[in-house]
C-alpha cells in the first residue's frame, strides 16, 4: 500500500488494513514459532525417565531402625523400582562412630604401641613403629579392623596426600602425614568393598565425590582414573560440606574432560543460587548432554511432612520439572515401618517411567538461529503498533520501519555475545505486548456498552479468545527460549514477577488513557476523593502486593500447609494441576467482567480487569517455566480455562440472583459518598 492510498482514504480504514495485514504477520511469526519448538517436543518425548536414587549410608540405618538385614531390605527395594544407591566419602569420624577403626596422633599411638594394646609386636616393628611416630609427630595414626578398608583408602589417601602416606603392621595401620583436626574437614574416599558388593546385587551406582583445597590436575586425573574401575558407576552428585563442584575453581576444565572420558552423567541439584554449588553451572554447561536435574529433600524438611506430602513433591517434580534424579533418603523411624511404605515403596508408581535418568542429545534443542529470531522479533514488534492503533493513533507508513528494530538488535546481540539476554528480553516485550492488545482490541468494548454485553456466553468467548492469543506468545516465549540450557535450568526467563505485575498495569494505563482525555484526567486528580474511589485504589494495591509476593519462580515458599497440601491433592487427582490465582480468581473475573462493568460501572471494573490481565499474564508465565514440558503445560492452561469458566459461570448466576439487591445498595452508597 503507497502513501498515495493512505492520503485518499479515512483514518478508520487505514487503521483497519494495518491492523489486519499486522495481525496476520504476527500469527505467521506464530507459525515459526511453532516450527522452533518441534526440536524441544521431540526431545522432552525422549526425556521421560525417572531414576530413584537411594542415600547409601541412609540404607544401613534404615535397615537398624528396621531391625532386618540389609541385604532383605534391598531386595524389598529392587522389587519396588528402588535400582541405585548413592556413596559418599568416608569421613574419619564416621568411621570411628562405627566402629572401623582407631584415629590416634603421634603421641597417643606411643602409648598404645608400649602397653601392647596391638598385640604382640617383633622388637623390629616396636622400634620401627617408634621411629615412624619420632619422625612424623604431627601425623595421624589409622588402625583399622578390616584389612580390605586399609588398603583401598590407603590407595585414595595416597594420591589425596601423596607418597607420605605408608602402611604399617601389614597394612593394619596406615599413618597419614597430617593432623587429626585436618583429616576430619574432608573425605576419605570411597568403601570400595561396598560399592562393590551393591552393584553385585544388581544396584547402579552413584557417586558423590567432595572437592578439597589445592586439588591439582594431576590429582584429580589419578583419582577419576581409580573411581572408573568401580563397577555399574553411573555418575556423580557433588557433595561434602565445601558445596563446590570438584575441581572448582581451577581444575573444572579437567573434571570435564574425566566425567567426558568415563560418560558419567552429572547431577545438577535444584537449589536457588545462593545456595546452589559453586561451579556446578561453568561444568554443566560444557557437559549438557551429560547433565540430569536432581530433586532432593532435606531430612529435617522431610521429617515434618507427611509421607504423601513427600511422594507428590517428588512425582510432581518429575512430571512437571523435568528432574530426572530422586534422591530420596528413607524416614527410617524405629517402630514406624509405615512411613515408607507410603513413601519410598510407592514412589515407582507414581512415575510414568522409572528407570535410568535420561538425558537430552546433544544438539537435540538447539538455541533458535538467528533467522528464526530475526522472524520472531520482527512479527512481534508488530503487536506494539497494534496496540497504538488501538489508542486510536493514526497508522504512518513510517511504522513499518519499526518492527525492524529487534532484528537489528537480534544481530548486535549475537556479535557481542548477548543473545540469550536479546532473547529473553524479546521474549518478555511479547509476553506483555499481547495479553495488552488482546484487552484493548476484545475487552475494552465490553465496557462502553456493559448493557449489550451480560451474558455467560459473552464472557466465556471472550476468556476463550484471550487464552488462545495468550497461548500464541507463550508459544513465541518457549520458541526463544528453547535451549538445553533453559530446560535443565542453567539459564531462566528473568522477567517473571515483571512480566507478571507489568502486563496487567500496561493494560489499566491503556483503559485509562483510552477512556479518559487528559482534561477528565486533570479533572479527576483536582476533585475531592469519595470513599467508593479510595476502596478502589486500596483494592488494586492490595491485589498488586498479593500479586508481588506470590509470583516468580520461587513463589511457592509463599504458600500455607492447607494450599501445598491442597496443591499435592489435586496433582494426585488431575495429574496436573491449573494455577489457583488462574482458575479460582483470574479467570472468573474476565468472566464476570462485562456483568460487573454494567452493576457498577466503568471505573470500579478496573479491579477485575488487573485480575483478568493477572490470569492471561500468568498463562504466559507458564510457559515460562521453561523446564516443564510443553505438553504439561498446554494441559495446565487448558484445565486453567476450563475450570476458571466453569467457576466463573457459577459466579455470574450467583450474581444475576442478587444483581437487583446488590444494585440498589451500590446506587445508594455512591449517592450517599
Amino acid at each position: 500500500m503507497g502513501s498515495s492510498e493512505l492520503e485518499t482514504t479515512s483514518p478508520t480504514q487505514q487503521a483497519g488494513s494495518f491492523e489486519k495485514i499486522g495481525f496476520i504477520l504476527y500469527l505467521l511469526g506464530f507459525v515459526f514459532a511453532l516450527w522452533g519448538v518441534a526440536p524441544r517436543w521431540a526431545a522432552e518425548a525422549k526425556n521421560e525417565s525417572t531414576e530413584i536414587l537411594l542415600d547409601a549410608p541412609a540404607l544401613a540405618e534404615w535397615a537398624t531402625a528396621l531391625s532386618i538385614p540389609r541385604s532383605e531390605l534391598e531386595k524389598r527395594l529392587k522389587t519396588s523400582g528402588v535400582n541405585s544407591l548413592a556413596f559418599s566419602e568416608l569421613h574419619l569420624d564416621e568411621l570411628v562412630d562405627r566402629g572401623m577403626l582407631v584415629a590416634q596422633s603421634g603421641s597417643e599411638f606411643r602409648l598404645t604401641v608400649k602397653s601392647g594394646a596391638l598385640g604382640e609386636l617383633d622388637p623390629s616393628e616396636q622400634t620401627e613403629l617408634l621411629e615412624s611416630i619420632n619422625q612424623t609427630p604431627n601425623a595421624t595414626y589409622l588402625v583399622f579392623r578390616d584389612s580390605q578398608l586399609a588398603s583401598d583408602l590407603k590407595t585414595q589417601l595416597t594420591i589425596l596426600y601423596g607418597d607420605g602416606v605408608r602402611e604399617a603392621l601389614g597394612g593394619r595401620v596406615i599413618v597419614v602425614p597430617i593432623a587429626r583436626r585436618d583429616l576430619r574437614t574432608s573425605g576419605m574416599g570411597f568403601e570400595f568393598a561396598a560399592i562393590r558388593n551393591a552393584a553385585e546385587s544388581g544396584f547402579m551406582i552413584w557417586l558423590r565425590p567432595e572437592n578439597r583445597a589445592g586439588f591439582d590436575a594431576v590429582t584429580l586425573e589419578k583419582l577419576f582414573s581409580l573411581w572408573g574401575t568401580l563397577p555399574a558407576v553411573q555418575g556423580v552428585v557433588f557433595g561434602g560440606g565445601p558445596n563446590e563442584a570438584v575441581g572448582f575453581p581451577v581444575n573444572l576444565e579437567v573434571t570435564t574432560e574425566q566425567l567426558k572420558k568415563l560418560g558419567w552423567k552429572v547431577g545438577y541439584i535444584e537449589l536457588s543460587p545462593k545456595a546452589q554449588q559453586k561451579g556446578i553451572e561453568t561444568l554443566v554447561r560444557s557437559l549438557p548432554e551429560l547433565t540430569v536435574r536432581v530433586m532432593a529433600v532435606s531430612p529435617l524438611h522431610q521429617a515434618k511432612l507427611a509421607p504423601f506430602r513427600v511422594l507428590g513433591m517428588y512425582s510432581l517434580g518429575a512430571r512437571e520439572r523435568n528432574l530426572r534424579v530422586l534422591y530420596v533418603r528413607p524416614y527410617a523411624v524405629p517402630g514406624r515401618p509405615e512411613l515408607d511404605e507410603e513413601f519410598l515403596f510407592s514412589l515407582s508408581q507414581e512415575l510414568e517411567k522409572a528407570g535410568p535418568a535420561s538425558v537430552f542429545e546433544e544438539g537435540g534443542t538447539p538455541a533458535p538461529g538467528l533467522l528464526l529470531t530475526s522472524v520472531l522479533g520482527f512479527c512481534g514488534a508488530l503487536v506494539g503498533l497494534l496496540i497504538l492503533i488501538q489508542l486510536d493513533l493514526t497508522p504512518r507508513v513510517w511504522w513499518w520501519g519499526f518492527p525492524l528494530l529487534p532484528v537489528f538488535l537480534g544481530v548486535g546481540a549475537s556479535l557481542i555475545g548477548k543473545a540469550v539476554l536479546f532473547r529473553s528480553l524479546l521474549a518478555l516485550a511479547v509476553s506483555v505486548a499481547v495479553p495488552t492488545y488482546t484487552f484493548l482490541r476484545f475487552v475494552y468494548p465490553l465496557l462502553l456498552a456493559p448493557g449489550q454485553h451480560r451474558s455467560l456466553l459473552t464472557g466465556l468467548k471472550v476468556l476463550l479468545i484471550c487464552s488462545l492469543l495468550s497461548v500464541t506468545a507463550g508459544i513465541y516465549l518457549a520458541a526463544l527460549c528453547s535451549d538445553t540450557t533453559f530446560l535443565l535450568g542453567l539459564d531462566r526467563f528473568r522477567g517473571v514477577k515483571l512480566l507478571t505485575l507489568g502486563a496487567p498495569l500496561l493494560i489499566l494505563l491503556c483503559f485509562v488513557v483510552k477512556r479518559y482525555t487528559p482534561k477528565q484526567w486533570l479533572s479527576g486528580l483536582q476533585a475531592q476523593i469519595v470513599v467508593y474511589h479510595a476502596l478502589i485504589g486500596g483494592g488494586l494495591l492490595l491485589v498488586l502486593g498479593l500479586l508481588y509476593l506470590r509470583s516468580g519462580n520461587q513463589a511457592g515458599g509463599t504458600a500455607t500447609d492447607t494450599e501445598r497440601t491442597l496443591r499435592v491433592v489435586l496433582d494426585r487427582v488431575l495429574g496436573v494441576r491449573p494455577r489457583f490465582k488462574e482458575f479460582m480468581v483470574a479467570h472468573p473475573a474476565l468472566v464476570c467482567l462485562p456483568l460487573f462493568c454494567s452493576m457498577t460501572g466503568f471505573l470500579p471494573s478496573l479491579v477485575l480487569v488487573l485480575l483478568a490481565g493477572i490470569g492471561q499474564a500468568g498463562i504466559i508465565d507458564t510457559f515460562a517455566h521453561v523446564h516443564t514440558p510443553l505438553d504439561v503445560t498446554l494441559i495446565r492452561v487448558f484445565l486453567g480455562v476450563a475450570f476458571g469458566g466453569v467457576v466463573g459461570g457459577l459466579l455470574m448466576s450467583v450474581a444475576k440472583l442478587v444483581e437487583p439487591r446488590v444494585a440498589k445498595v451500590w446506587n445508594d452508597y455512591k449517592n450517599i459518598s
